[in-house]
């Protein structure tokens, strides 16, 4: 049974950061995920007038005029010294033709959710801390100092998560764990 997401509890909901408009392009309904992201980016994505509004206007224009000819579009919102929100803009499932829906995500606010890489992929709680870590940008020898072990038994656990989840490679593994198929939202 899943909890519905509040706005107190957005920064933890699994659910995507989602905005709907119409056709005309005004603002039909915000999730509790974009509403969290809109007020932490006030300066990079905001609503006004029911319209959203972000720096490069013109680029959100022919996004937005792509989703609502159905094609898929996108726009990445830069920020600084960070990671870029993203905003993915497709046609609107269910509505009216010309009605777009908005996926925002912040890289920065999503890491790999332990328990879920333990309940896939039959992980031990240590193999999962490692793969969290790996695919949060550590480097094997800077996880090994954070669990206060050798790198050499860092390799271990990653060859144990590689034979149970079928990735040969570092790489592969990133993949697919950064294909959020077990990434979540966190606060930051």
């Amino acid at each position: 049974m899943s909890r519905p997401c509040t706005p107190a509890t957005a920064a933890r909901c699994p659910q995507p950061a989602r905005i709907g408009l119409n056709a005309a392009g005004l603002l039909e309904e915000v999730n509790a995920q974009a509403q969290w992201l809109l007020n932490q980016h006030p300066h990079l994505i905001r609503i006004q007038d029911r319209r959203l509004t972000v720096p490069d206007a013109a680029g959100l224009q022919q996004c937005l005029q792509r989703a609502g000819a159905g094609q898929l579009a996108a726009l990445s919102l830069r920020r600084p010294g960070r990671l870029p929100l993203t905003l993915l803009a497709e046609p609107c499932p269910g509505a009216p033709a010309g009605a777009v829906q908005i996926t925002l995500r912040d890289p920065e606010s999503e890491r790999p959710a332990q328990p879920l890489l333990r309940e896939l992929f039959a992980l031990t709680p240590v193999e999962a801390q490692v793969t969290a870590l790996l695919a949060e940008g550590c480097r094997t020898s800077d996880i090994a100092e954070a669990l206060g072990v050798q790198a050499n038994t860092v390799q271990a656990h990653l060859k144990s998560v590689s034979s149970k989840t079928g990735c040969r490679h570092q790489a592969a593994l990133l993949s697919l764990v950064l294909r959020r198929v077990a990434m979540h939202p966190v606060a930051t």
